[in-house]
This record gives structure tokens, C-alpha cells and sequence, in this order.
């Protein structure tokens, strides 16, 4: 820790003395800090003492200097670069910003944050993998893995209100999206990191019938929709004892027991994509998933893999074979270079005895799987 005294510091030392920091209540907090900063500073002027008062109220109930962040909705992603460097993504675009912070107190809120999730994060464990109560997720490497200090990443989840002609071009790809909806078939968003699949999905689940029941599967909670009879599911990690999971598979195995209209699972990235293959050879008309992908081809050959970790003896055409029989439409989203999300290409599979096709729908072009 820096063992230059500081305003900042003094009066969270004087919290510390009076509760410690695991048995802190926001009220008594408020109280402690407020005297704390009259006693030790009678002289800072007004607004001085406002600042430093609501600095140390979120450094101690919460997450420090991420809090003035945390309540600006522009904000879609922070990245820390150790204490030196934060940069935030507003709509697409990078900016950097003046934080004043230090490697000490950056350690301490990782290990805050991962606290309150149950995982830990210190040297024997420098990685750790969060969710916030609001559904951002939070990506922290600390030293000696990251030797100018900890990186953090945090990726936003503001339930902001978004519609399907937001990420269309034009009126015929909205309605042909609306289309795709009605019909019930099988749909993959994909796209790659932040380019919006989660959104779109929502956007659409927002269009399917409302008398439809629809089982969401998510590891974490991103999806938030208005449709009327959504059951949702969340996946659980093992506790510290190896113990209490729950994966996405598991998930997908008990929706199909839920008598479901629809199937939708967040994103697809592990052994849970054989189950939801099986299940959508099964009868589970209109169910929508996204996936990390590069293209729509990639997207049948990536959901293969994924599928082959589960049951890796199994003749990987014939996984192929099952995944393009499962899939109707694959929907490609990007980020545009001025931040827009939008449909990048809108493609469904044509099938024959002896060949499996990719048609593209803007452009007219076929591509084999």
C-alpha cells in the first residue's frame, strides 16, 4: 500500500478502525465518513468535502472510482491498462480518460469484486471471471501474470431499449427478420466480440407469439425481455468445493422437459452445444441461439467442434450433417466503423441428399458447408 497519507486515505483508515470492512452498513458508513472528514479537515471548503465524502462512501460500499462510470448508460465498455491508462467504449469508439488511481487500490477492488461472487483472485489465482448484479461482466489478470499492473475489462449490460429496425438497413430486412420469427425457424446469431448478437437476440424474442412459451438459458443473466411467458434458466458455477454445478447443458436437458416453444440459449461456447443440437433435431421449431463466430459458414463448423468436445468419438461429419439438418437461418451481426451494430448478412441453409448450401439472401450467392 502507499504510505503517503492522503485525505482519501486517512478517512478510510478511520472506517476500517470503526467497523472493518466486512461488517460495513451504508448507513453507519455515510455517518463515519461525514464526522471523519469534519474532525480531520474543518477547513476544506463545501465542495471540497462533497467530492471527498462521495469518493470514500463508493470506495467502501462499492466499487470505487467504477461507480460515476457505472452510472453512465454510454458507457459499453471499461478497460483498465493498470493504473495509468482507462479507456472506456462509447458506441463503438475508444476514449480515453483521466482516472486517478494506484496498483494497490485496483488489486483491492478485483478482489472485492470477486469476493462477491464467491471466487478469489490473488497471486496463486491472478485470473478471475465475474458477473456484477446488473449482468456486466467483469475480466480481471493481476501481477506477476500482468507485470505493469492489473487489467481489467468490464463489459456492460444496460438494459436499454432496442428495436429490430435499429440493426436493419432497410424495411424488406426488417420484415424478412420478422418473417424468419413467424415462421418458427431455427435461428444462430452470430457475429464477433460486442457486435451485438445479444441485443438483436432480444429484439427478437420480443417478436416471437405471445402465447408461445419460451425457456431462455443463459450463464449469465443478459437477456431481459417483455415477452409474457419467458421461463429463465441460469447456469451456476462449482462452488469451492468442486461442487453445485450447473451447466449450460444440464439446462438445455431440463428445458425440453419444460414444454417449450421456443428454445433460446444466450451463446452457445461449449459442451452444451451437442444437447442443443439433439434438441433441435427434434421437433423444437423456432429456437434461437447466438455464437462467436467469423462468418456464416463458420458458424455450422464452429457449432460441430463445440458439439465434438461432448462426444468427441463421434464421426465429425455426421455431427456436421446434424447441425445443418438443427439450423434454418444464420443471421451475421458486426460493428460498423462508427459503432453501429447492424445485420451484416441474412443466410439459410438449403439441403439436399448430396450437397448442403449457404445462400446469402443479400447477395444471391451460395457457399457450400
Amino acid at each position: 500500500m502507499t504510505q503517503s497519507s492522503s485525505p482519501r486515505l486517512d478517512v478510510h483508515n478511520d472506517v476500517v478502525a470503526h467497523l472493518g470492512e466486512s461488517s460495513i452498513e451504508n448507513e453507519s458508513v455515510d455517518a463515519i465518513i461525514r464526522s471523519s472528514v469534519n474532525n480531520r479537515y474543518p477547513l476544506m471548503s463545501t465542495d471540497e468535502k462533497s467530492r471527498l465524502i462521495s469518493t470514500l462512501i463508493h470506495d467502501v460500499t462499492g466499487y470505487g472510482f467504477l461507480e460515476e462510470l457505472f452510472h453512465d448508460e454510454s458507457v459499453n465498455e471499461i478497460m483498465i491498462n493498470s493504473s495509468s491508462t482507462v479507456y472506456l467504449d462509447k458506441a463503438g469508439v475508444f476514449h480515453k480518460v483521466d482516472i486517478q488511481t494506484t496498483i494497490d487500490e485496483l488489486v483491492r477492488l478485483v478482489q472485492k469484486i470477486a469476493g462477491s461472487v464467491g471466487a478469489r483472485c490473488d497471486v496463486s489465482s491472478p485470473i478471475v471471471d465475474a458477473w456484477l448484479d446488473d449482468g456486466s461482466r467483469v475480466h480481471a489478470v493481476l501481477p506477476p501474470i500482468a507485470p505493469d499492473g492489473p487489467y481489467i475489462t468490464i463489459r456492460r449490460f444496460i438494459a436499454r431499449s432496442f428495436e429490430l429496425h435499429q440493426f436493419c438497413e432497410d424495411e424488406n430486412q426488417e420484415n424478412s427478420i420478422r418473417d424468419i420469427i413467424s415462421c418458427a425457424r431455427n435461428v444462430i446469431v452470430a457475429g464477433g466480440t460486442s457486435s451485438g448478437k445479444t441485443t438483436l437476440l432480444n429484439c427478437m424474442i420480443h417478436h416471437v407469439d405471445k402465447n408461445q412459451r419460451v425457456v431462455s438459458i443463459e450463464e449469465t443473466a443478459e437477456l431481459h425481455t417483455d415477452h409474457p411467458h419467458c421461463v429463465r434458466l441460469l447456469a451456476r458455477a462449482a462452488n469451492s468445493e468442486g461442487a453445485g454445478a450447473v451447466s449450460l447443458g444440464d439446462l438445455v436437458k431440463a428445458s425440453l422437459r419444460m414444454r417449450p416453444d421456443r428454445i433460446v440459449v444466450g451463446e452457445v461456447r461449449g459442451k452444451e452445444a451437442f444437447d442443443l443440437v439433439q434438441a433441435l433435431n427434434t421437433g423444437h421449431d423456432g429456437s434461437l441461439c447466438t455464437i462467436h463466430a467469423n462468418g456464416p459458414r463458420e458458424v455450422i463448423h464452429r457449432l460441430a467442434s463445440l458439439a465434438m468436445f461432448a462426444q468427441p468419438g463421434l464421426d465429425y461429419q455426421a455431427i456436421v450433417t446434424q447441425v445443418v439438418y438443427g439450423i434454418d437461418t444464420i443471421i451475421f451481426v458486426k460493428k460498423s466503423t462508427k459503432g453501429r451494430r447492424v445485420i451484416d448478412s441474412i443466410s439459410h441453409i438449403q439441403r439436399d441428399e448430396n450437397r448442403f448450401q449457404i445462400l446469402n439472401t443479400f447477395t444471391g450467392e451460395t457457399t457450400d458447408v
